[in-house]
């Protein structure tokens, strides 16, 4: 990782409240979706995850756990000055690594449609059809995990 980088698990109000800005700026403002899907009243039961660029938040995403077998994946957030510099692809490895501590040994998502073969590369293999949410077209996909 480089020195540039941190990833950590959010233990307070104020990296929790940039999780929730990085999301606003990037789901609600940029690609529209609506506000009451975004702040879905779920979070109080997630695991958060905030992603720092030369010590600036800049990445987001958040872990429900389903059951002892099962996580999900969602909210994976990047702000768009700090895209392309690989920050998704190294906070979606950092949380891998924590489900996988935690012993759960499958992860689900709903991901972007256009974002499939991101996910793919770490092993997520889609099932079922496509469907919309939050007006975006996204696909149910699973990544079982070895023992």
């Amino acid at each position: 990782m480089s020195e540039n980088i941190e990833y950590r698990l959010v233990s307070g109000v104020v990296d929790y409240e940039s999780c929730l800005s990085i999301r606003r700026v990037v789901f609600v403002e940029e690609q529209n979706c609506p506000e009451a899907e975004e702040y879905d009243g779920l979070d109080h039961e997630a695991l958060h995850y905030l992603g720092f660029y030369r010590g600036v938040a800049a990445v987001t995403s958040r872990v429900r756990y389903l059951d002892m077998q099962t996580a999900k994946f969602e909210r994976l957030a990047v702000l768009k000055e700090q895209r392309g510099l690989g920050l998704g692809r190294g906070m979606l490895e950092y949380v891998l690594s924590c489900i996988a501590a935690s012993g759960r040994r499958r992860v689900v998502i709903h991901a972007q449609s256009h974002l499939c073969g991101f996910y793919r590369e770490f092993g997520f293999m889609a099932q079922g059809e496509e469907f919309v949410e939050a007006g975006i077209k996204h696909y149910y996909m699973q990544l079982d995990m070895a023992e």
